[in-house]
């Protein structure tokens, strides 16, 4: 791909999500590294999101029962993936 053509597609997009918040974000941006550090902060939410998303996970993990059907490592590792997506938030049960 020429230069020339990669700038005109550049372009095209620019005038086509011209009115998208994180497209525009993103075009502005230079580098790789800014342009992951835009997306991790915008799609990550703020620490009360976070917050928010524990306590869902913690109730999920109090109110889980074992079912007849189910075996004990089933269950078990039920709990342990709720357990494992509260400590990725920073927490621990």
């Amino acid at each position: 791909m020429s230069l020339e053509s990669a700038k005109a597609i550049w372009d095209y997009l620019k005038t086509e999500y011209e009115g998208d918040k994180r497209i525009c974000g993103i075009m502005s941006l230079e580098s790789a590294k800014a342009i992951w550090d835009y997306l991790k902060t915008e799609y990550e939410g703020d620490e009360r999101i976070c917050g928010m998303k524990v306590l869902n996970l913690i109730r999920d993990f109090e109110l889980q029962r074992k079912n007849e059907s189910q075996s004990v490592k089933e269950y078990s590792n039920k709990l342990l993936s709720i357990a494992n997506k509260v400590r990725l938030h920073g927490f621990v049960l």
